[in-house]
């Protein structure tokens, strides 16, 4: 991912993606004019690394901060019940379904997953290994990140008269 790649398939050109925290300056060598800066946040997990992120996001669903799309075959029984569902060519209903159906996905690796404590560290564990874990896995990591980034902008001064703060609007209509 750090040097630049032809899609075997295709013969379409990939830039390479640069590396947020690459102090000791190891990757800076495969940089070019093409390449994504700051792309990837390299972490190198251990069992420490992994009780916190672990033990963060279950805080954050705990206290209603993670919030999931609904399951699958309700938002499919919804898309269906709309005009716009007769409309739409299997290419958009498949598009359309693709979110939800990715967070079942990453419901059943959740349900797979046995928590087991030793001492101050969390081990996760999968009760089949037919099921995988790399969603959840995915999504420990990218709130850890997140995490990490609001730490580091409590620790800067920010002027409150340059921000701009708003409430977005829900724009589903599934919801």
């Amino acid at each position: 991912m750090v040097t630049d790649q032809t899609d075997p398939d295709t013969g379409e050109d990939l830039p390479s993606f640069g590396i947020i925290n690459d102090e000791d300056a190891r990757y800076k060598k495969f940089e070019n004019a093409d390449t994504i800066r700051d792309a990837i946040y390299m972490m190198k997990a251990n069992i420490n690394i992994n009780t916190e992120c672990y033990a963060y996001t279950q805080s954050e669903i705990r206290n209603g901060n993670l919030e999931f799309l609904i399951d699958e075959q309700r938002a499919k029984a919804k898309l269906q019940s709309r005009k716009e569902y007769k409309k739409m060519t299997p290419s958009q209903r498949a598009d359309f379904m693709y979110p939800y159906t990715q967070t079942s996905i990453l419901r059943e690796q959740m349900m797979n997953l046995i928590r087991e404590d030793s001492g101050e560290q969390i081990r996760l564990k999968q009760s089949s290994n037919m099921i995988k874990k790399d969603k959840f896995s995915a999504l420990m990591y990218g709130l850890y990140y997140c995490k990490m980034q609001e730490d580091h902008g409590k620790q800067k001064k920010i002027d409150t008269g340059q921000l701009m703060l708003f409430s977005p609007a829900k724009r589903s209509f599934l919801n």
